[in-house]
């Protein structure tokens, strides 16, 4: 797959991080009443990689309002104002350099349609 291809040569290109590779909303704590995140949780899968993974799976899962255990495909949407909101929170709030800022919208892009492909692959090969 293309996209793919695309993804490992961006991620060379981009510096070494701690990477959590699970950010999905079950894996943070909010506060309740601000509903502020106070923590991120479930660290065993934290090891150096591109933050592109990261901001990906929070788009994939943040953006999609049914949520992303839900199996009607057609009911799944990418709330574009959620998108926005979060690549402007990263990078406001994460020093990143101005390649990981470009290259934010690609990585939400790029690990959506993984994670799709994956799933489908799932569905295709149960009996």
């Amino acid at each position: 797959m293309k996209i793919l291809i695309e993804w490992d040569e961006i991620c060379m290109t981009l510096p070494k991080r701690v990477v959590h590779y699970d950010t999905k909303m079950n894996n943070f704590l909010f506060e309740k009443k601000t509903n502020k995140i106070v923590a991120l949780i479930d660290l065993d899968t934290l090891m150096p990689g591109c933050i592109l993974s990261d901001i990906g799976d929070v788009i994939r899962t943040y953006s999609n309002s049914v949520g992303e255990e839900y199996k009607d495909i057609s009911k799944v949407i990418c709330n574009k104002t959620i998108v926005c909101g979060i690549l402007d929170s990263f990078k406001k709030l994460c020093k990143l350099e101005e390649l990981e800022k470009q290259n934010l919208f690609f990585g939400g892009t790029a690990y959506s349609i993984y994670a799709l492909e994956l799933d489908n692959h799932d569905q295709d090969h149960r009996l």
